[in-house]
């Protein structure tokens, strides 16, 4: 199963450089983001979902600490790889409390990273492949995957049927018949579930979680949050789930 990596860290040259590497010595990966400060690892770990996140400890916005510790609270559990200027042990304490699997002192060589995130992306797909085998077609794979990347967009039936090359009619039936629920139902799943991860967060309004997710409306988007959560956006950002 292919990979997304995120590599946080305030120097774009080290970021570039890890980038450029991994890109070409990691087979298994699919996609590399970055982010140079901690509100925007936050907010690409929540809109992308990265299975490896190589992170600094000192970033501008939220400390590498600070990214484990909402991450972990808005539930989600990528794979850390710590980068630190800083032998001290509190620092990697706290990064082992929030789920670091390596704490590595700066300066790092790519090649070890390259080695680390082959490591841990090998063993994941042999958990992948033994807990859920994917039984899915090959085309509502690809509609998944394509509405997973594409959800904050304006998207449609006609146009991830265009994409693939076939007719709306024909992905609805294949998509429905794979996934027990209709086209439709299944993006509002995906944006009210990275809606969700938003608001736990607590970083932005309501109306910005909105747009990020997808809705022009924000009415709209608070009714259908609503009707698939039992609760506002509002009082799910408060705790009163």
């Amino acid at each position: 199963m292919a990979k997304k990596i995120l590599i946080a860290d305030d120097e774009e040259l080290v970021r570039s450089s890890l980038h450029r590497y991994i890109k070409n010595h990691c087979p298994s990966v699919e996609q590399v983001f970055e982010a140079g400060d901690g509100g925007s690892a936050i907010e690409m770990i929540i809109k992308n979902i990265p299975d490896i996140v190589i992170l600094d400890v000192q970033m501008p916005v939220y400390t590498g600490i600070d990214v484990m510790r909402l991450t972990k609270e808005a539930g989600l559990a990528p794979v850390f790889i710590i980068l630190s200027g800083y032998n001290d042990f509190e620092y990697a304490q706290q990064a082992m409390h929030y789920g670091a699997k390596e704490y590595i002192m700066k300066p790092v060589k790519a090649s070890q990273l390259a080695d680390l995130v082959n490591s841990f992306a090998s063993k994941q797909t042999v958990k992948d492949e033994v807990i859920s085998p994917d039984k899915r077609s090959s085309i509502t794979r690809a509609a998944v995957k394509y509405i997973d990347d594409h959800y904050s967009e304006n998207i449609s039936l006609s146009v991830v049927a265009g994409k693939l090359g076939l007719s709306a009619s024909y992905l609805s039936t294949k998509f429905s018949q794979d996934m027990g629920m209709g086209f439709v139902d299944y993006v509002n799943k995906v944006r009210i579930e990275k809606a969700c991860l938003y608001l736990k967060h607590g970083y932005y309004k309501v109306y910005e979680i909105s747009e990020k997710v997808g809705f022009n409306d924000t009415k709209y988007f608070t009714k259908l949050f609503k009707k698939i959560t039992g609760s506002t956006p509002k009082k799910y950002m408060q705790g009163e789930e």
